[in-house]
């Protein structure tokens, strides 16, 4: 724990110093979406390191640091080849990871699968002393022993061969079990809770033999199965009458028969509680070390590829200005300019969650009535959080509008040509008047509302059509709705 708290003091060290970051920066910038993603980090990366520890040897550690120092280097150095290199790699080594480790992804999943169930079935005191009694008669008597007692996950995955037997844990049968006339004693047995499922079961070997050391076969398949699954597995040496147990893919030698009863105690009393009820007695004191190194690479892995502290300034030249919300009754004559060019400031990450087609000024005319000089301010653009306005040319728009009157046009059909007999045709149209509302200045400029172009040569005597109506520049309906004529032609 020593050495995982000066780890992390160390990289707060480092992340406080790197690029002369300053604590009023930091919380200007930081996101509630960063902190979620450095837990959700912190909590993969723990995972790692206890796999690691339990798991894997030190070379193999040494190696991934490595790697992940290499990696580091390359991204604060920009080196170019070697970040490509990683990338062209990554699916190789992702693949290559899932086929050395599947045997330890799969037990991960297995796991997961337990989560939401509860095991209320233990094992009574009896049947616990019961099988003290046994292991330590075998003992004393020097016959070999593998007895694997099933915990939250299952063992036959993981097992092969072996006699059905369905009985209560007793010592005489234990003891003949065992027994070197019989002809399933150099197999295990499988308890579940306190009945005996299987004897003569062939257990899978452990490959990490320095683990096991100078014991023997039993030992590397007690071993080999309590690494594939929460199995505890009682092994008892026929050479020496000592006494060892594996659980959690670790071989411990056991000294006396209370600390083995104190062992079988915490492992039913575990398999009783459900993952969660285990979670939540131990997940704040349980290697605290540990987590606080997780936390600690987390936080530095933040600093090195998503928090920048260069500030970038870009320019985007003809932002497109938006005018919305016009009042009731005007309508926008004019605007100068129709685009800007806008300097925004803020650091790389953040220009990432920029699109540039969505930059645009939005100007709300609500209460502007006639002319305006509205200053462009940074209310006006829509940008991502981390960024901010550095400058907008020009900084000012004029726009002009114009009060909409009421009156009433009457209806013109129009046409595309007009000669000979067509000048004798009669066109009506339904309604023959519609109001509409036309800029004040331009009222008297228009006595009339055209009908879209009619063909001439298309016209069927005595049918009508429908046709939509031209406004004027500047008008509109009252409704807000296009209004259409029925035309009608007579001979």
């Amino acid at each position: 724990m020593n050495f995982a708290a000066s780890a992390f003091m160390c990289m707060l060290r480092f992340c406080s110093s790197l690029g002369n970051i300053q604590i009023n920066d930091l919380l200007e910038h930081i996101r509630i979406a960063d902190i979620l993603d450095v837990c959700v980090v912190t909590a993969l990366v723990y995972s790692g390191l206890l796999w690691l520890r339990r798991r894997a040897s030190r070379a193999v550690a040494i190696c991934l640091l490595l790697i992940a120092t290499l990696y580091a280097s390359a991204h604060l150095l920009d080196m170019y080849l070697t970040l490509s290199a990683f990338r062209i790699g990554l699916t190789v080594i992702l693949l290559a990871l899932i086929i050395v480790f599947q045997q330890d992804i799969r037990r991960g999943f297995e796991k997961l699968s337990t989560w939401q169930f509860s095991d209320r079935s233990k094992a009574a005191s009896g049947s616990v002393d019961t099988l003290l009694e046994a292991v330590t008669l075998l003992a004393q008597e020097k016959i070999g022993a593998l007895i694997a007692i099933q915990g939250r996950q299952p063992i036959e995955p993981h097992v092969s061969g072996g006699v059905s037997v369905d009985g209560r844990i007793s010592i005489p049968l234990l003891h003949s079990i065992f027994h070197t006339a019989t002809q399933g004693h150099d197999g295990a047995v499988l308890i579940d809770g306190d009945v005996i499922e299987k004897l003569g079961v062939h257990l899978p070997l452990s490959i990490h033999l320095p683990e096991v050391g100078r014991f023997g076969t039993r030992h590397t398949a007690a071993l080999g199965l309590a690494e594939c699954c929460d199995a505890l597995v009682i092994v008892v040496s026929e050479e020496r009458g000592t006494l060892s147990v594996a659980e959690e893919s670790r071989l411990d030698t056991i000294e006396s028969i209370g600390e083995l009863k104190h062992k079988l105690d915490g492992f039913y009393g575990r398999r009783v509680q459900t993952p969660k009820e285990v979670a939540k007695g131990n997940w704040l004191t349980a290697n605290v070390g540990l987590k606080l190194l997780a936390a600690a690479m987390s936080c530095g892995m933040w600093f090195l590829f998503a928090y920048d502290v260069e500030t970038l300034r870009r320019t985007f030249r003809d932002v497109p200005i938006e005018l919305r919300n016009v009042a009731d009754g005007w309508v926008v004559q004019d605007t100068f300019p129709s685009v800007a060019q806008v300097t925004l400031s803020g650091s790389k990450h953040a220009f990432t969650r920029l699109d540039p087609s969505d930059l645009k000024a939005s100007i709300d005319l609500s209460s502007v009535r006639g002319n305006a000089d509205i200053l462009l301010t940074e209310e006006h653009f829509k940008v991502p959080t981390g960024l901010s306005l550095e400058h907008v040319n020009p900084s000012a728009v004029l726009v002009k509008t114009e009060r909409l009157v009421s009156v009433d046009l009457p209806v013109r059909p129009a046409f595309t040509a007009i000669s000979g007999t067509d000048r004798e045709r009669v066109a009506s149209s339904e309604p023959s008047r519609v109001r509409v509302l036309i800029p004040e200045s331009i009222r008297e400029s228009f006595n009339e509302i055209n009908t879209e172009l009619i063909d001439l040569p298309s016209i069927v005597e005595g049918k009508a059509l429908e046709r939509n109506l031209v406004l004027p520049p500047g008008a509109k309906w009252p409704d807000g709705r296009a209004l259409k004529v029925t035309v009608r032609f007579q001979p």
